[in-house]
């Protein structure tokens, strides 16, 4: 029983590691669309 309940454990630790990990490229995709927007607009002037 005891293993079992830590293999679940670790398994919704490895699920919030991955969706921090999908976070955070998502985050860089967003700042980098936005350093993208800045610069365009900084070329059309």
């Amino acid at each position: 029983m005891a293993g079992r309940r830590n293999s679940r454990h670790e398994g919704a630790a490895r699920q919030t590691h991955v969706s921090g990990s999908l976070r955070l490229i998502l985050a860089c995709l967003e700042g980098a669309k936005t350093a993208t927007l800045i610069t365009s607009l900084q070329d059309d002037e």
